[in-house]
């Protein structure tokens, strides 16, 4: 496997700054990560600074409470044959790094889905149906 496929990946992403940090805050209590988003906002915390909290949480269930690691992943639809994968070809001190990046990648999926969904919901909302008035409705 190629490592530099477990990269640390940037906060620069398509989602408006303050989805971001929806996003951090969603990971941070998915995970219990003691992290406030908009307060380490307002004190410019660092994206990596989070990713950094992250991997240390995902370090202290993997040393301590393993089992319950199938769990979070499954709750979050991230690929078991990705975290395979990350567990049989890293090293162990990268290991944590990996999962916080495939974590934060598919909380960003899941807000971008998210996104889509409501603005296709508001554009349907917004457009009376075609087939809204009778046929036989005098012109």
């Amino acid at each position: 496997m190629n490592t530099e496929k477990y990269q640390p990946i940037r906060s620069s992403s398509n989602l408006p700054e303050h989805q971001d940090t929806a996003m951090i805050q969603a990971i941070a209590d998915r995970f219990d990560v003691e992290w406030d988003a908009e307060a380490k906002a307002e004190a410019q915390a660092t994206f990596m600074e989070f990713r950094e909290a992250l991997a240390q949480r995902l370090r202290h269930i993997i040393d301590f409470h393993f089992s319950r690691l199938a769990s979070l992943f499954y709750r979050i639809d991230l690929d078991e044959r990705i975290v395979d994968e990350i567990f049989t070809t890293l090293p162990q001190r990268e290991i944590p790094y990996a999962l916080a990046d495939q974590v934060i990648e598919r909380f960003r999926h899941i807000m971008e889905t998210r996104r889509r969904y409501r603005e296709s919901r508001e554009h349907e909302i917004g457009d009376p149906p075609p087939e809204d008035s009778p046929i036989d409705a005098p012109n």
